[in-house]
């Protein structure tokens, strides 16, 4: 006898798309504001920009924003939220990929 494939709870697809939610929107907040960390050598802050303006080559808000999308931490935050947003993505374009349930279940531990 085959088996139906089984159905997940509406409401935990909801808490986790919620979750995802809030979690990416901290993410972002935290990535455009990483331009004007306070330099702890010289104890000054770096003038805030808009997302609008670009800082010229080298200056060092961009140093700023490549060292916190480097950070290890920054980087598990990242690959804890990728696997939803590929899984939804891949959801959209009608292809099965059981690997990605894997991915979502590690990146719990």
């Amino acid at each position: 006898t085959d088996c139906p494939e089984p159905k997940p709870y509406t409401f935990l697809n909801t808490i986790e798309t919620i979750s995802i939610a809030l979690f990416t929107l901290e993410y972002v907040t935290r990535l455009v504001c990483a331009h004007s960390i306070v330099n702890t050598s010289s104890a000054t802050i770096i003038p805030f920009t808009f997302i609008g303006q670009i800082a010229p080559l080298g200056h060092r808000s961009c140093i700023n924003t490549w060292n916190f999308i480097k950070d290890p931490m920054n980087l598990i935050d990242l690959f804890a939220i990728m696997p939803y947003f590929i899984e939804v993505g891949i959801a959209t374009a009608q292809i099965q990929l059981g690997f990605l349930r894997i991915l979502r279940i590690l990146r719990v531990f």
